[in-house]
């Protein structure tokens, strides 16, 4: 579903991006090499960030470490666009360990979050150790499952919608974390009213408002919590508020297919391992 163009000059590359993202509206990813390449670039960004144009650069790189020993075709290229406010995704280098899913998710979130919300430019930099054709690697068994986990899920590792699908809601658990008095006063009075499955942060000012009535459980890292949870494998999870405290409750749902649906504007991402919603509301 991608179409796919090769040109010789990077500059060329460049603009050829700007005026089709321009047509369509729609980001256009130019890719190159690492070293001086991508410094090519740059007029064509310029005008992306004054038109407020979406255009996606990926850049190969080297490890930091070759790098500063002045390694062939390398350059510093973390930040490399700074001086035109563009913003820099690093990955790490690939290797056994390598987070894959949560690297791929949060680079998800730096497109949505420049390209797609902000209508900006945006440079998402990968850098690789050796040369690619002459590698023969084993691929550990746990970036395995974290690939087929991403390439099941039929939807993006980001992205926004304006409400949550029906289909979603059978089994929610709702996460309630920090909340403004005004908002933590409406979202208790709707749950004493509904029957929602909820775990209320200590930051929310609900946690002594909401009971078993409420089908409020007890704190996320107590063992009862978490073995309820497992049982009652929820069809998604809906955060309100600011993110927990706890640390447990992204464990809970590690490389889970579930959508992880959030509300908060302010929040600019969600410290887990599920595919992310951000609902405009």
């Amino acid at each position: 579903g991608i179409k796919v163009e090769i040109e010789i000059d990077e500059r060329a590359a460049a603009y050829k991006a700007l005026g089709m993202s321009k047509s369509t509206g729609f980001p256009t990813a130019i890719i190159c090499t690492s070293g001086t390449a991508l410094l090519n670039y740059f007029p064509a960004l310029a005008e992306a960030i004054k038109t407020r144009t979406p255009v996606i650069v990926i850049s190969a790189d080297r490890p930091k470490d070759l790098t500063d020993m002045n390694a062939n075709q390398t350059i510093t290229q973390e930040n490399i666009y700074n001086e035109i406010e563009i913003k820099t995704f690093n990955f790490e280098c690939p290797h056994a360990e390598a987070p894959l899913y949560q690297n791929l998710r949060n680079c998800s979130f730096h497109i949505f979050d420049n390209c797609l919300r902000n209508d900006l430019p945006t440079h998402i930099n990968i850098p690789f150790r050796g040369i690619l054709d002459s590698c023969h690697e084993e691929i550990s068994q746990k970036n395995l499952i974290e690939f087929e986990s991403i390439m099941e899920h039929k939807n993006p590792l980001f992205y926004q919608i304006d409400e949550i699908p029906k289909d979603q809601l059978k089994k929610p658990l709702l996460l309630i974390g920090s909340l403004d008095k005004k908002t933590s006063r409406t979202v208790g009075n709707f749950l004493k009213n509904t029957s929602i499955l909820n775990i209320c942060d200590i930051t929310s000012g609900l946690k002594l408002f909401l009971g078993k009535k409420e089908k409020s459980l007890p704190s996320i890292d107590h063992d009862e919590t978490e073995l309820f949870i497992s049982q009652y494998k929820p069809s998604c999870v809906i955060q309100i508020g600011d993110k927990f405290i706890s640390k447990k409750y992204d464990s809970l749902f590690n490389h889970s297919k579930i959508n992880w649906y959030f509300f908060n504007k302010h929040l600019k991402n969600i410290p887990n391992s599920c595919p992310t919603v951000y609902v405009d509301q």
